[in-house]
Parts: structure tokens; C-alpha cells; sequence
């Protein structure tokens, strides 16, 4: 979200309340947080006017799995690399996520959990009430129990809730991450 760079080229513009939060023209339409930081942006203020709170609140994550595995190494180890892919790297992009609905600049695997996370807090639920439950970085199913997702290959589509969170695929051995994972070499690495 703070990288300038990647904002420009993606055409965002300053009508955020900061660089943390997704301008107000690229704002997903049944986003009703987003309107709200002073309630549910991370390191939000109560005290103070929407308008003057700057903390992290997007209407699209950034799948961070890779770098961040839910079943793995902690943040700050993963994050010491460019997180990113070249696309010559990423096998089946129109199978794999980029970007989905969520209120985090990032998203990883274990936040599609609705059961703990969406099913309980919904659009109700701030930033970090959602990393409070164990969803950080959480898929919310603002579409009708289902999310928008982004593939690395350019289309998007609705999936159910069921079709992007699948338990089973999570707890067997080995885990079947499927779309969550674009490069598994990488996943691998920090897990």
C-alpha cells in the first residue's frame, strides 16, 4: 500500500486519508469499513475524526502467503525479501491469487478461515479484532458470503466462502494450498 511505485503504476491517487488506506475512487462498493478508520483501520484513534485517522485500511489485500506461510516462519523473517513475483515465475496464473477482498494491506491462507473469522466478526470486525480471533490478514466475504478474487493473470471472479477457505486442504499432510501458493519454491523456503 506504501509503495509508491506500485501505486502510481496502478493509477492511485491521494484521495485516501493516507498512503495506508485505498483511495477513495479505487474503494470496493460494499465496503462499509473502509468509510469508518476511526473504527476499524489498525492503530486507529476513536478519539478522533475519521478524516484524521491514517492507520492501514484498504478494500483489497495483497496475498502474502508466500512470504508469510500460516503454517510457518513469523513475519519478520519473511518480510526481509522483496515480496513479490516475477510473472515468468508464477506456474498456472489464472489459478493463483494476487489480490481478494479484505481491510488489511496483506492477507495470507489461514485469514479465508470464515468459520473463525468471517462467520464471527463479518464487516463488523476491526483490523485487529480479526488478528485478536487469529484471521490476520483475512478474506472478507462481502459479496454475498463470497469474495472478489484476483488472479495473477489479470481476470477476477466471485468465489464462495467455501471455495476459498477449505479446511481439509489446510489440515492434511501435505498441506494442498492451491491457489493461495503461486510460487511453491518460495513457500517452501519459509516454512
Amino acid at each position: 500500500m506504501s509503495n509508491m511505485a506500485f501505486r502510481k503504476l496502478i493509477g492511485y491517487d491521494n484521495k485516501g486519508n493516507s498512503r495506508y488506506q485505498t483511495p477513495t475512487d479505487f474503494r470496493c462498493p460494499a465496503d462499509t469499513q473502509i468509510w469508518r478508520p476511526s473504527q476499524y483501520a489498525f492503530s486507529n484513534n476513536p478519539n478522533l475524526p475519521d478524516k484524521d485517522n491514517r492507520g492501514t485500511l484498504t478494500s483489497y489485500s495483497y496475498n502474502f502467503e508466500d512470504w508469510y506461510p500460516s503454517d510457518g516462519r513469523s513475519w519478520s523473517l519473511a518480510s526481509k525479501d522483496h515480496s513479490g513475483h516475477k510473472f515468468t515465475a508464477v506456474r498456472e496464473p489464472s489459478d493463483k491469487l494476487i489480490f481478494h477482498d479484505g481491510h488489511d494491506w496483506w492477507s495470507r491462507w489461514k485469514g479465508a478461515d470464515y468459520k473463525s473469522g468471517w462467520d464471527k466478526l463479518g464487516q463488523n470486525g476491526s483490523v485487529q479484532a480479526y488478528k485478536n480471533v487469529g484471521n490476520g490478514g483475512p478474506t472478507l466475504y462481502r459479496h454475498n458470503e463470497g469474495a472478489i478474487i484476483g488472479f495473477y493473470d489479470g481476470h477476477a471472479e466471485r468465489l464462495a466462502k467455501e471455495k476459498v477457505w477449505i479446511a481439509k486442504n489446510f489440515t492434511s499432510n501435505p498441506k494442498q494450498p492451491g491457489m493461495w501458493v503461486a510460487v511453491p519454491k518460495v513457500w517452501n523456503k519459509y516454512r
